[in-house]
């Protein structure tokens, strides 16, 4: 396989890789530092967190980054902590 080829390949699977871990990885962003919230992130199921992802996050970040439109609307969590 040429150099091209790999070098190629290997941006791809890492681009792939970066999607999965954007759609299927809980993130928080704070710090999360009793068990209780733990359960809140990890209480949420995989397809509810994809759903936010997809339909909430990436328009968002389409307008804001991209666009560069200002005075959107901040984001509703998606972790409600107690």
């Amino acid at each position: 396989m040429k150099p091209t080829r790999l070098l190629c390949l290997f941006a791809g699977t890492d681009a792939l890789a970066l999607c999965l871990v954007w759609l299927f990885v809980p993130g928080t962003e704070r710090q999360i530092a009793t068990m209780e919230e733990m359960n809140y992130v990890f209480g949420v199921s995989t397809r509810r967190h994809m759903d936010y992802q997809i339909k909430e996050v990436a328009p968002w970040c389409f307008y804001h980054y991209i666009l560069r439109q200002k005075g959107l609307r901040d984001l509703d969590p998606l972790y409600r902590y107690a």
